[in-house]
């Protein structure tokens, strides 16, 4: 079985750290939220009227990378008030299991046996009757081998309704869960269990397919963002019933103390991605939800804190603020808080990640704590000061991205991530972009960098990016060139030999830009002349001196070029993927994007032009800079 980058691949084993220790950046930060600071009164929120629903549906996007490596955010236990700050760095939290040779409860094992009677429940008040038999469904589990024989739509579309399915059921597992922590029994228990272990054999089936999916075929962007986002909701899911065995299984443990069992999860986020300091993320919030059991009740609880963390732990040696409003209020009723960062400093080309936490006071049979609950971290990012930063920052994500911990990768895996991480470089739709990496663009990636191996190393990244990245820096920040790449002006990714192959049919005068093989970041003109068949494409190099800056771009160059008089525009790829061209006459295509230069109007006495001494024009053959 192929992995998912290391954003999937432990999705399901270990994704709730139940024995985690919160992190020093975030005891630092939650140490300064106060008690009363920002709370919000719970009390209606917990009548039996307003808690028939789960806590609100969040609109989520992909987060995948973090699972592998990243440390997780714990599901926390607080049974003391203050707990998380009484015991200081080296405190042992979560509280360990009344028995340190019995852990909490899994759920990849069966579970423990009940060496003491269900214990009823121990406050007081009046009792809910016991619950009978919960009213759902059997399930009739998916295997993998079935979801395998699925198209790439078919597929996405199966897991999207169990997915859909499983929401519902994991509202039916909350209430009756709620019942039976109140009033368990053996049946009910065991039916409670039955219940999380089919659920999570089922989402473990389904991560696997998409796993499958990601790293044996290269899907088209909407394909991607669809999987991810799947994957998302999925990974909430598991961690959403995580949160309901545990809750269970403490009525396996009578004599140990009630825990509040809860936990901050990142539902939506936008990194891997390089962020400019100063730049507020207005169209890339990061979204996080509390998770909690089925028999929480919070009376309240604190603004949410954020902090950076450092993957290599080089902080800088003052304590400058990183992050500008660093505290945020929760949406009390759908328990979400969303951020619109902004970064007041660069991370000096180092990958970091944000970690949340909050306090919450929860309702005890002796009266209300206070505990701290953390997020895991989120999927790493980098921020610099300037444009110059950017290629090397990049690259550094994108290898994370791709091959996480692995020494190598399968090749569609590899093309996935590229696919991702230039669109968001190009400032494009990660669902309709105006033009993503094409097959025909792949097939060239790989042939030429990667030899058309299998298999993807990290050694062969290294030189691929060192072309790549350059190229890609020039559509992100070169002028005109992104809208020139966007409407096919700018073919891209093409050899010489393909050229010729475009090129050879076309009427002399004919050209087309691609990116140069050999000179990284340089764009290519290969134009047809008049001339024996095989001598009758030409390339040319653009020089820097031939583009200088805002005040003459490659527009501007190539409408120079008397020579150059057909624009060959590369369109849509036809039902067999081969390619069709459009032909323009380059001013009608390229008026748009020449600069505006101020001329005065014509005056008495002088010429209109410089009549040039020579009695015909020298040909731009003559100074083609054959560099290719």
């Amino acid at each position: 079985f192929f992995f998912l980058t290391y954003s999937i691949n432990m999705m399901m084993e270990g994704d709730v750290d139940t024995h985690s220790h919160p992190s020093d950046e975030m005891m630092n930060v939650i140490s300064c939220l106060g008690d009363n600071s920002g709370d919000y009164d719970m009390n209606r929120m917990q009548h039996p009227h307003h808690m028939q629903q789960h806590p609100g549906h969040v609109k989520l996007e992909p987060n995948y990378s973090h699972m592998g490596n990243q440390g997780q955010g714990g599901v926390y236990y607080g049974n003391q008030p203050n707990v998380y700050f009484q015991q200081g760095h080296g405190g042992n939290y979560p509280p360990q299991s009344p028995n340190p040779s019995s852990p909490h409860p899994s759920m990849h094992g069966g579970h423990p046996s009940m060496h003491h009677p269900i214990p009823s429940p121990s406050h007081g008040g009046s009792v809910p009757p016991s619950p009978g038999p919960m009213d759902s469904k059997p399930y009739n589990p998916v295997n993998l081998s079935e979801l395998s024989t699925l198209n790439t739509a078919g597929l996405l579309e199966k897991i999207y309704c169990l997915q859909r399915s499983q929401k519902d059921d994991l509202n039916k597992i909350r209430q009756y869960q709620k019942q039976v922590m109140h009033n368990p029994s053996k049946q009910s228990f065991d039916s409670l269990d039955q219940q999380h272990r089919q659920m999570k054999e089922q989402i473990d089936t389904e991560v696997k397919a998409l796993q499958r999916l990601y790293t044996q075929v290269i899907l088209q962007p909407p394909e991607i963002h669809r999987l991810l986002l799947l994957v998302q909701e999925l990974k909430i899911q598991q961690t959403q019933l995580e949160l309901f065995h545990q809750e269970l299984h403490q009525l396996a443990q009578p004599h140990g103390p009630t825990r509040c069992i809860a936990t901050l999860v990142v539902s939506q986020e936008p990194f891997p991605m390089v962020i400019t300091k100063g730049k507020q993320l207005d169209d890339d919030p990061v979204v996080v939800q509390l998770l909690c059991g089925a028999n929480v009740e919070f009376q309240s609880f604190s603004q949410m804190k954020v902090a950076m963390v450092w993957e290599n732990h080089q902080s800088k040696a003052n304590n400058q603020k990183n992050i500008d409003c660093d505290t945020q209020t929760v949406d009390a009723f759908n328990r979400v808080a969303k951020w619109h960062l902004k970064f007041l400093n660069g991370t000096r080309k180092n990958s970091v990640t944000l970690r949340f936490g909050m306090q919450v006071q929860v309702s005890q049979p002796n009266g209300a704590v206070t505990v701290t609950v953390e997020s895991h971290s989120t999927r790493p990012f980098i921020v610099i000061t300037n444009e110059c930063q950017w290629e090397e920052s990049e690259g550094t994500l994108l290898k994370k991205d791709a091959f996480g911990e692995q020494a190598e990768i399968p090749w569609p895996q590899f093309a996935n991530v590229l696919q991702r991480h230039f669109l968001r470089a190009t400032r494009q739709d990660s669902v309709t972009p105006a033009r993503s990496l094409s097959q025909t663009d792949f097939d060239y990636i790989h042939s030429k960098f990667f030899g058309g191996q299998g298999t993807i190393v990290p050694k062969a990244y290294a030189s691929f990016w060192t072309w790549f990245g350059k190229t890609i820096k020039k559509l992100r920040y070169q002028r005109h060139i992104l809208p020139l790449w966007q409407t096919g002006l700018i073919h891209g990714f093409l050899s010489r030999e393909a050229v010729y192959e475009v090129l050879r049919d076309q009427d002399p005068g004919t050209f087309l830009v691609r990116f140069s093989e050999r000179h990284s970041g340089q764009f290519a003109v290969a134009y047809r002349i008049d001339a024996a068949t095989n001598d009758c494409v030409r390339h040319y190099l653009v020089q820097p001196d031939d583009t200088s800056g805002n005040r003459k771009t490659l527009p501007d160059f190539l409408s120079e070029q008397a020579p150059l008089r057909y624009l060959l525009q590369i369109g849509t790829e036809d039902e067999n993927g081969i390619k069709v061209y459009n032909k323009f006459l380059k001013d009608s295509v390229l008026e748009s994007y020449l600069s505006k230069r101020n001329t005065l109007p014509p005056a008495v006495g002088y010429d209109s032009d410089i009549i040039s001494y020579r009695s015909h024009m020298v040909s731009m053959d003559k100074e083609v800079l054959d560099a290719e």
